[in-house]
């Protein structure tokens, strides 16, 4: 009986069709039509909803600009198809056999023949003869016909409707939606802008621990090589080197001088600021000594506040402690550009004061914002640390000149160049000893009694009741103060000390107008000690 069954189950001797052939055909055109239905159905769901999404979004202001294009109309599609191939059950054998048998009005045949689990069993056999003889009559295209051509239309027109909403509905924004993006996108590039700035900027100050420059340090080694090599024999030689190194040192001076110039603000030191308090006045003190050691412990407190905000999950603590860091950054990025000058230092503390205020504002991540705060703060202490190596580059090529020219009078005089130098380290102290030895070959020389012809003079008598044509005059030149702009009273005695303090602020400014002045080479260098010492003279 099994053959007979695998018999029918082929092609027919008379050259017909066999039944599973056919119901597999069957099969395959309705589980083809059902997909495409829901598919279609899906789409048209999500492609209605798009619509009035795009409609919405765009009259309410919701959906940014720029966001949408005709690839949307690829999201129902894909959404619609996703969702059927999911959610479709797919026909199997005996659907495809009712379908045979609605076509055929066959009273249930081919579902009767598919159903049958013992061809031997009774009417089995006969049932499976007739339904392979009726097999023949079997259309798959009347049986399952294409239906969901109707659906593919509306579709279509589903999709249409969403390409003309992004085409042509206006945008309006009346909740003041794209205002709001602009700001928190401007807040983002600002932020990222000064982050990155900052960055490179530290990039660049990689060299700033030292106490000299590179350039400098190896500098002054060559010039400390020249010393070491003068003798009292090479007196043509020597002259020559020491030129050509005092040549450098200068050309180097001036450039590190102009690079120290191009770093000033606009407020020179100590003026345009308020009445100072205790904490700057030490770190002025400092200063003057190029120490930074006050203002640097200052930044790393700042640092460590910065950090405290970062992990504060209190929202009214981490306010308070914000403002704080705010009244600290602002005090000292003021006493920076007034009191000592400097550009870059400034710029750091404000890129630090910047990013405080964005943390936490719309577009901005706080943790970033606080992280570029903490690297600002990194690149003030490595400006610091620039300042104070710009200081000794200055301080240690002057002395260096300086003994430069002590070593050309010395060579001038004939004396011993190199044979006492031995142990000297630094610039200052080759300039000290070459200044001993200046002074020890002049003083060798003769000198003449006083009141000979260039003896250096004695006292000359003089006659208080001679008759003379000296006339007492005052001069005429103007040596009041100026016009005066503006004033007024304040009743009260006045502060004690007060004149005091004006001219020590007075002296002040003017040694740096001094310092500036050397520095824009308004000062010949020859005469750079000696102002320096007169005001360090000075009480």
């Amino acid at each position: 009986m099994e053959d007979n069954v695998e018999d029918r189950a082929g092609d027919s001797p008379e050259g017909g069709v066999s039944l599973d052939r056919v119901l597999s055909k069957i099969a395959r055109r309705a589980r083809l039509n059902s997909f495409i239905l829901r598919a279609s159905f899906f789409s048209m769901i999500f492609a209605f909803a798009a619509v009035a999404l795009v409609a919405g979004g765009r009259l309410g202001g919701f959906i940014p600009p720029g966001t949408l294009s005709y690839g949307v109309l690829l999201a129902p599609l894909a959404l619609g198809f996703a969702v059927a191939f999911f959610l479709h059950k797919a026909p199997g054998r005996f659907d495809a056999a009712r379908m045979a048998d609605d076509s055929l009005d066959s009273k249930d045949l081919f579902q009767t023949a598919v159903s049958i689990r013992d061809p031997d069993v009774g009417y089995a056999r006969v049932s499976l003869s007739d339904a392979e003889d009726a097999s023949a009559r079997i259309k798959p295209e009347k049986s399952v016909p294409f239906t969901f051509h109707k659906r593919l239309w509306i579709l279509a027109f589903s999709l249409l409707l969403l390409a003309v909403c992004v085409r042509f509905v206006p945008r309006c924004d009346p909740f003041g939606r794209d205002e709001a993006r602009k700001r928190a996108a401007e807040n983002r590039r600002r932020s990222e802008k000064i982050a990155k700035s900052v960055e490179r900027r530290l990039d660049v100050l990689k060299n700033t621990a030292t106490k000299n420059s590179p350039e400098v340090e190896k500098l002054l080694r060559e010039v400390k090589e020249n010393f070491n090599k003068l003798r009292k024999s090479r007196m043509g030689e020597n002259e020559k080197s020491l030129k050509r190194a005092k040549s450098a040192l200068d050309e180097m001076w001036r450039r590190k001088a102009s690079e120290r110039l191009a770093d000033k603000t606009a407020l020179s030191l100590g003026r345009k600021l308020g009445v100072l308090g205790t904490k700057e006045r030490a770190w002025l003190d400092q200063m003057k000594k190029r120490d930074y050691s006050g203002i640097k412990k200052e930044i790393d407190e700042i640092r460590r506040l910065a950090a405290d905000i970062a992990s504060t999950s209190d929202p009214a603590e981490r306010e308070k402690k914000k403002e704080e860091l705010k009244k600290r950054l602002e005090k000292l990025r003021d006493f920076v550009a007034s009191r000592m000058g400097s550009k870059s230092a400034q710029s750091a503390l404000q890129s630090a004061l910047q990013q405080l205020n964005m943390a936490g504002m719309p577009g901005v991540n706080q943790a970033q914002a606080l992280k570029s705060l903490g690297n600002a703060l990194n690149l003030a202490g490595r400006e610091l640390q620039r300042l104070q190596q710009q200081a000794n580059d200055i301080s240690n090529l002057e002395m260096a000149s300086k003994a430069c020219q002590l070593a050309r009078e010395l060579n001038k005089l004939k004396a011993a160049m190199a044979a006492n130098a031995s142990g000297l380290q630094s610039m200052e102290d080759y300039a000290k000893f070459y200044q001993e030895c200046v002074a020890k070959c002049k003083g060798k020389g003769k000198r003449k009694k006083p009141g000979s012809p260039g003896g250096g003079g004695g006292k000359v008598p003089e006659n208080d009741k001679a008759k003379t044509s000296m006339k007492d005059e005052r001069s005429s030149s103007h040596l009041q103060p100026g016009k005066i702009i503006a004033s007024w009273k304040v009743k009260g005695q006045g502060k004690k000390g007060e004149a005091e303090i004006n001219y020590t602020e007075t002296r002040d400014d003017v040694k740096q107008d001094v310092n500036e002045a050397i520095l824009k080479e308004e000062v010949p260098p020859g005469y750079h000690d000696t102002i320096k010492q007169y005001f360090k003279n000075t009480r």
